[in-house]
């Protein structure tokens, strides 16, 4: 059976591969127009080289810390490599440090696309308290705290429209009702009461009235929460059916899937084998 090193030698000469180790998913290629650097490839050891797109260096990775990898548009070289590459190039124009790596290359954020949110947050909140509405616990404060700023400066640009408005030729009473409004937004901020906020939710639906609509940004991560991961492409199967496995609670049907895996065993690869026993197991001893 091909081992993952064997299937990733092969997959990051042609493709640009999203790679899972640990918590963290990292684009790695070995293309050689990406990758100028000469790669040797020692198969006495676990450990693989791989050209990470972010930092723009050669890592070196023992396979046995790699959870999973995908490709993208596999048995599309071009559409590999441009959507990947411009999908990530975002990402990489955020990350300033390691703190900021860790966190917009989180598996939650990559998968659902929320490096745009994180940005916006100041980095405060992290990809499951958004995808799985996780509480914030002992990072409410500074959460909280971005959230006011965000909704500030959406109320600063407002008052510099209004601002704006009263340099027209306006007569008094278009002056005052102006500048009723503005005291009226002047108050937003003060009018908010957090002390119930404890979940992306709660910041989602006690959005201030006046400042509708939500900013896209926002709009769009809380539709996909309590869905189905969104990608930008398609899934293959293998992440289908372990997606669908990573859903079941029923230690019967976990136990007939065992089985079902053990008389199939031949027919995988080492890595596919590994990584759905994997899937089963660990639901199974929950």
């Amino acid at each position: 059976m091909a081992t993952l090193k064997e299937l990733l030698v092969e997959d990051s000469s042609k493709y640009i591969c999203r790679v899972q180790i640990g918590d963290l998913v990292i684009p790695y290629t070995n293309i050689k127009k990406i990758n100028l650097e000469e790669i040797s490839v020692d198969d006495n050891t676990n450990n693989i080289s791989l050209f990470n797109i972010i930092t723009e260096k050669v890592d070196i990775i023992d396979t046995e810390s790699i959870v999973n990898y995908k490709v993208s548009y596999k048995g599309d070289v071009v559409k590999n490599q441009t959507a990947e590459l411009d999908f990530f190039n975002e990402y990489k124009e955020i990350i300033k440090d390691k703190n900021t790596y860790n966190r917009v290359l989180n598996k939650y954020v990559v998968n659902y696309s929320l490096h745009k949110l994180l940005k916006l947050f100041n980095f405060t909140i992290d990809g499951e308290m958004i995808t799985n509405n996780k509480p914030f616990e002992e990072d409410k404060e500074k959460i909280i705290n971005s959230y006011i700023e965000i909704i500030q400066n959406k109320v600063d640009k407002t008052l510099l429209e209004l601002d704006e408005l009263l340099t027209s030729d306006l007569g008094e009473e278009d002056i005052e009702d102006i500048n009723s409004i503005k005291e009226i937004f002047g108050d937003v901020v003060s009018e908010i009461d957090t002390t119930s906020f404890n979940t992306f939710t709660d910041l989602y639906e006690n959005w201030p009235p006046l400042l509708l609509p939500v900013p896209d940004v926002i709009e769009d991560a809380f539709k996909s929460n309590d869905s189905t991961v969104t990608h930008t492409d398609e899934k293959d199967e293998h992440d289908e059916a372990i997606e669908f496995i990573e859903k079941i609670n029923d230690k019967n049907i976990l136990s007939d899937l065992l089985k079902v895996l053990e008389e199939n065993k031949t027919k995988l690869t080492g890595y596919h084998y590994n990584t759905l026993y994997t899937a089963i197991n660990d639901n199974y001893t929950q």
